[in-house]
Protein backbone atom coordinates (compact mmCIF):
# COMPACT_ATOMS: atom_id res chain seq x y z
CA UNK A 1 0.00 0.00 0.00
CA UNK A 2 2.83 2.69 0.94
CA UNK A 3 4.72 2.61 -2.12
CA UNK A 4 1.48 2.68 -4.34
CA UNK A 5 1.72 -0.65 -6.56
CA UNK A 6 -1.15 -2.50 -4.57
CA UNK A 7 -3.35 -1.39 -7.81
CA UNK A 8 -1.28 -1.86 -10.68
CA UNK A 9 0.43 -4.66 -12.42
CA UNK A 10 4.61 -4.67 -11.90
CA UNK A 11 7.25 -6.43 -14.27
CA UNK A 12 7.65 -9.88 -12.98
CA UNK A 13 4.54 -9.64 -11.53
CA UNK A 14 1.74 -12.31 -10.74
CA UNK A 15 -1.89 -11.58 -12.15
CA UNK A 16 -5.14 -12.90 -11.06
CA UNK A 17 -7.88 -12.93 -13.97
CA UNK A 18 -11.20 -11.26 -12.21
CA UNK A 19 -13.95 -13.86 -11.20
CA UNK A 20 -11.49 -16.79 -10.69
CA UNK A 21 -8.81 -18.43 -9.29
CA UNK A 22 -6.28 -18.41 -11.83
CA UNK A 23 -3.19 -16.71 -11.74
CA UNK A 24 -0.54 -15.99 -14.18
CA UNK A 25 3.36 -14.37 -14.01
CA UNK A 26 3.37 -11.15 -15.84
CA UNK A 27 6.64 -11.58 -17.78
CA UNK A 28 6.32 -8.00 -20.18
CA UNK A 29 4.17 -5.55 -19.13
CA UNK A 30 2.14 -3.90 -21.92
CA UNK A 31 -0.80 -1.36 -22.62
CA UNK A 32 -3.14 -3.79 -22.84
CA UNK A 33 -2.56 -5.54 -19.50
CA UNK A 34 -2.86 -2.14 -17.67
CA UNK A 35 -5.90 -1.46 -19.41
CA UNK A 36 -7.45 -4.57 -18.52
CA UNK A 37 -6.26 -3.73 -14.90
CA UNK A 38 -8.10 -0.39 -14.62
CA UNK A 39 -10.95 -1.82 -16.50
CA UNK A 40 -11.38 -4.52 -13.23
CA UNK A 41 -10.53 -7.51 -15.63
CA UNK A 42 -7.11 -8.64 -14.07
CA UNK A 43 -5.64 -8.08 -10.57
CA UNK A 44 -1.81 -7.62 -9.25
CA UNK A 45 -1.76 -10.29 -6.53
CA UNK A 46 0.34 -10.71 -3.64
CA UNK A 47 1.67 -13.93 -1.34
CA UNK A 48 -0.18 -15.41 1.11
CA UNK A 49 2.41 -17.01 2.94
CA UNK A 50 3.19 -20.31 3.54
CA UNK A 51 5.24 -23.55 4.68
CA UNK A 52 7.32 -23.87 1.45
CA UNK A 53 9.67 -21.34 0.24
CA UNK A 54 10.24 -23.32 -3.41
CA UNK A 55 6.46 -23.07 -4.24
CA UNK A 56 4.94 -22.82 -7.41
CA UNK A 57 2.71 -19.53 -5.87
CA UNK A 58 6.03 -18.12 -4.90
CA UNK A 59 7.76 -18.99 -8.32
CA UNK A 60 5.65 -16.91 -10.17
CA UNK A 61 7.11 -13.63 -9.35
CA UNK A 62 9.93 -12.00 -10.70
CA UNK A 63 13.01 -10.58 -8.63
CA UNK A 64 11.42 -6.53 -7.97
CA UNK A 65 7.85 -8.12 -6.76
CA UNK A 66 9.65 -10.94 -4.79
CA UNK A 67 12.14 -8.88 -3.00
CA UNK A 68 9.38 -6.08 -2.05
CA UNK A 69 6.83 -9.14 -0.64
CA UNK A 70 9.68 -10.36 1.29
CA UNK A 71 10.58 -7.42 2.87
CA UNK A 72 6.97 -7.02 4.03
CA UNK A 73 6.87 -10.97 5.06
CA UNK A 74 10.10 -9.97 7.49
CA UNK A 75 8.42 -7.62 9.39
CA UNK A 76 6.24 -10.44 10.95
CA UNK A 77 8.73 -12.67 12.25
CA UNK A 78 6.40 -14.50 14.72
CA UNK A 79 3.27 -15.14 12.17
CA UNK A 80 5.81 -16.67 9.72
CA UNK A 81 6.99 -19.25 11.89
CA UNK A 82 3.49 -19.96 13.05
CA UNK A 83 2.60 -20.53 9.43
CA UNK A 84 5.53 -22.61 9.51
CA UNK A 85 4.67 -25.16 12.00
CA UNK A 86 0.85 -25.18 10.83
CA UNK A 87 2.42 -26.03 7.51
CA UNK A 88 -0.33 -24.00 5.66
CA UNK A 89 0.00 -24.01 2.14
CA UNK A 90 1.50 -20.73 -0.02
CA UNK A 91 -0.90 -19.38 -2.39
CA UNK A 92 -1.44 -15.92 -4.62
CA UNK A 93 -4.60 -13.74 -4.01
CA UNK A 94 -5.81 -10.57 -5.94
CA UNK A 95 -4.49 -7.61 -3.94
CA UNK A 96 -8.17 -6.25 -5.13
CA UNK A 97 -11.62 -6.72 -4.72
CA UNK A 98 -14.13 -5.51 -7.11
CA UNK A 99 -17.58 -4.92 -5.81
CA UNK A 100 -20.17 -4.75 -8.45
CA UNK A 101 -23.96 -3.56 -8.44
CA UNK A 102 -23.26 -1.68 -5.52
CA UNK A 103 -26.22 0.54 -4.80
CA UNK A 104 -27.64 2.42 -1.84
CA UNK A 105 -30.73 3.66 0.05
CA UNK A 106 -31.38 5.99 2.64
CA UNK A 107 -33.40 4.41 4.90
CA UNK A 108 -33.51 7.73 7.55
CA UNK A 109 -30.73 10.27 8.51
CA UNK A 110 -28.53 8.09 10.27
CA UNK A 111 -29.31 4.80 8.47
CA UNK A 112 -28.57 3.65 5.15
CA UNK A 113 -28.77 0.19 3.25
CA UNK A 114 -25.76 -1.26 0.93
CA UNK A 115 -26.50 -3.54 -1.93
CA UNK A 116 -23.25 -5.17 -3.81
CA UNK A 117 -22.03 -8.35 -4.90
CA UNK A 118 -18.70 -10.22 -4.36
CA UNK A 119 -16.84 -12.91 -5.92
CA UNK A 120 -16.59 -16.40 -4.33
CA UNK A 121 -14.42 -16.13 -1.10
CA UNK A 122 -14.69 -12.54 -0.47
CA UNK A 123 -16.28 -11.02 2.68
CA UNK A 124 -18.97 -7.92 3.15
CA UNK A 125 -17.39 -7.59 5.97
CA UNK A 126 -14.33 -6.51 4.27
CA UNK A 127 -15.91 -3.85 1.51
CA UNK A 128 -17.49 -1.98 4.67
CA UNK A 129 -14.29 -1.52 6.36
CA UNK A 130 -13.21 -0.05 3.47
CA UNK A 131 -16.44 2.36 3.17
CA UNK A 132 -17.31 3.19 6.72
CA UNK A 133 -14.74 5.76 8.33
CA UNK A 134 -14.54 4.81 11.68
CA UNK A 135 -13.92 7.46 14.41
CA UNK A 136 -13.13 7.21 17.87
CA UNK A 137 -16.52 9.23 19.18
CA UNK A 138 -18.48 5.70 19.85
CA UNK A 139 -21.41 6.87 16.82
Amino acid sequence: MRDGSWNQLLPGDAANLEGSGSVFPVTELDDALRARVLEGDLHPTGPLCGASEQSAARQLVGAAPALLEASVAARFPAALQLIERAAMKPERRALRLMAGDLAFDMLEASALRLRFTLPAGSFATTVLRELVAADNSGE
